[in-house]
């Protein structure tokens, strides 16, 4: 989108044609509007520069919400909910066959003799040993939510280094303008950061993440809670053993118990217990019920972004319509060429290589609505010609049909991944399809009721001299060497007497040529004959004069009619049709 592509540049006459078109609507900019800039694309790029600015921000923000898009979509695809569902149907079978595995239930011993000393340091040390493993379990799950923190920290410094840069870079770019106007930047916006708070809470954050770890683990002068519970599960072994041996087996069954009552905790699990049976559950309801309106919330964001972008092309080829309108308005004066030549200018915005640029992202021997190197492309050339790239609407349903050929084919859902390249991914897609950087404002340039592309040479550089004749406001004289070159005389009428004739009122033409319609038709106030003597050393001669000179008359009758009789035959067998 680096500025405007004319197609007269593109097709046809290339470069120079271009070229030279634009140094002559570039003397139609009044000079106040010139801004200091010596051609059009200059001033174009000075003028549009912060609305391509503008444009990258956005596009920015719509790549965040494809990052996002693109992790829903994979959590709500078919492929991830039977993974899903596959994964909580196998928990719940571990959970049948855990259920199934419990031992029976026991009774305590009965005519035992109980040592209630025993039992009950044993008890305490059990006790000991579920308060140990309960804090070891919350204090972990404190130390990963606090590294989470921390690399919350690290990104959010990240954005600010980002941010700073940006700023640097605005600076930069805004100098010439601020020097100009005579401003201190300071006055008008002020840029700083502090990241004391952020430097406090990463210390605090860090301290307790080191807290943590010593607790768990200790130190060399200092039991951790894992040294702990090894020791007091080592006591409970102990004490166990000194009870008799009914004892002994009934506290090894409420130690099973337990122990099967933690892992029947541990496959039921939560919301965020990775790897649960509670974890899949929430993971399935989510995807089928939950993430699809989130889904579609986010592309509805999306969707309004690529209309923030549209908005800012339909600035761009406003601003275009603005800058070639003085030479559209003198294009459509009577006095232009009084009604000869229809010469139009059209600006518009285009999708430019859009089939092109896109199929580069699809493998074509894949099943999908774009199968075929010849099919595919008309598939795709079918949903450019549909769209009227100027209205914003048709742009969205231009995006949205474009979705729905990747998604489905033949009336069943297909991968779009399984579509793309090796070297391709959805993102690099979603960036390029959202983006709209494909959509070029174009200015198009018809005479008559063709468009430029479809002129032939002749008309071409024709209609290129028509420019220099009437639209370059330049007095100084102008040279045109054969200007008849590649036309019919039916052109060479329509197209350059009326503009010749016009333009010889406010500067001098000299023209070269061997066509009559130029010579005589467009009045010529003198004519120059140039004699070659082959026989006298290639010597050559001129005679000057007007065409009512005897002399000269019957050498251009000679030369450009071929004679009196050569014309007078033509003149017999030509016959008025009106």
């Amino acid at each position: 989108m680096g500025g405007l592509h004319n197609e007269i540049g593109r097709e046809g006459i290339q470069g120079a044609f271009d070229q030279e078109l634009k140094k002559v609507i570039f003397t139609h900019v009044d000079k106040e509007n010139r801004f200091g800039k010596t051609s059009l694309d200059e001033l174009a790029n000075y003028k549009l520069e912060t609305t391509h600015d503008s444009i990258n921000q956005i596009i920015e923000k719509i790549r965040d919400v494809n990052q996002r898009i693109l992790t829903m979509e994979d959590e709500c695809s078919e492929t991830t909910i039977k993974k899903y569902r596959t994964e909580l149907g196998l928990k719940q079978a571990e959970l049948a066959a855990h259920d199934k595995a419990k031992a029976p239930e026991r009774s305590p011993p009965e005519d035992v003799k109980i040592d209630n000393d025993a039992t009950r340091a044993l008890e305490k040390a059990t006790a000991e040993v579920d308060k140990f493993s309960a804090e070891i379990e919350k204090s972990s799950k404190e130390q990963n939510e606090l590294n989470e923190r921390i690399s919350r920290i690290e990104r959010l410094r990240g954005h600010l280094k980002n941010l700073e840069g940006e700023y640097q870079n605005f600076v930069t770019q805004s100098a010439d303008d601020v020097s100009a106007i005579g401003i201190d930047l300071n006055d008008v916006v002020k840029f700083e950061t502090n990241v004391a708070a952020i430097d406090e809470l990463e210390q605090k954050v860090k301290a307790r993440i080191a807290e943590i770890s010593l607790a768990i683990s200790g130190d060399t002068g200092s039991d951790g809670l894992n040294e702990a519970l090894r020791r007091t599960q080592a006591e409970v072994s102990q004490f166990q053993q000194k009870l008799e041996q009914p004892l002994q087996e009934y506290h090894r069954y409420l130690a099973l118990l337990r122990d099967w009552d933690n892992r029947r905790k541990s496959i039921v699990g939560s919301n965020d217990a990775s790897q649960s049976l509670e974890f899949y559950k929430a993971k399935v309801e989510a995807a089928t019920e939950t993430l699809p309106q989130r889904l579609r919330e986010l592309r509805a964001v999306r969707m309004t972004h690529v209309r923030d972008v549209h908005a800012q092309l339909m600035e761009i080829r406003k601003y275009f319509e603005e800058l070639y309108g003085p030479v559209q308005r003198i294009a459509e004066s009577t006095e232009f060429t009084n009604g000869s030549l229809d010469l139009e200018f059209h600006a518009r915005l285009s999708p430019a290589r859009f089939v092109d640029d896109f199929l580069d992202f699809i493998s074509q021997n894949r099943t999908g609505n774009f199968y075929g190197t010849e099919e595919g492309r008309a598939f795709a050339s079918q949903l450019v010609t549909n769209t009227d790239f100027g209205n914003v609407d048709e742009v969205v349903s231009f995006l949205e049909s474009v979705i729905v050929a990747l998604s489905e084919h033949g009336g069943r859902p297909v991968s779009i991944d399984n579509q793309l390249r090796s070297n391709k991914d959805r993102q690099s897609l979603y960036d390029f399809l959202f983006s709209l950087k494909y959509i070029e404002p174009r200015y198009s340039l018809r005479l008559g009721d063709k468009d430029i592309s479809l002129l032939s040479p002749g008309e071409k550089g024709a209609l290129l001299l028509v420019f220099y004749l009437l639209l370059d406001p330049e007095e100084i004289p102008i040279i045109i060497d054969q200007p008849e070159q590649n036309l019919d005389n039916e052109s060479v009428v329509k197209l350059l007497v009326d503009c010749i004739r016009q333009a010889r009122e406010r500067r001098q033409v000299l023209i070269v040529t061997h066509n009559p319609n130029l010579a005589i038709v467009c009045d010529a106030d003198q004519l120059v004959r140039s004699i070659i003597d082959k026989n006298d050393g290639n010597c050559i001669s001129y005679e000057t004069g007007a065409i009512e000179e005897s002399k000269l008359n019957k050498a251009a009758v000679n030369v450009l009619e071929g004679t009196y009789a050569a014309f007078n035959n033509r003149q017999r067998k030509y016959h008025s049709t009106e």
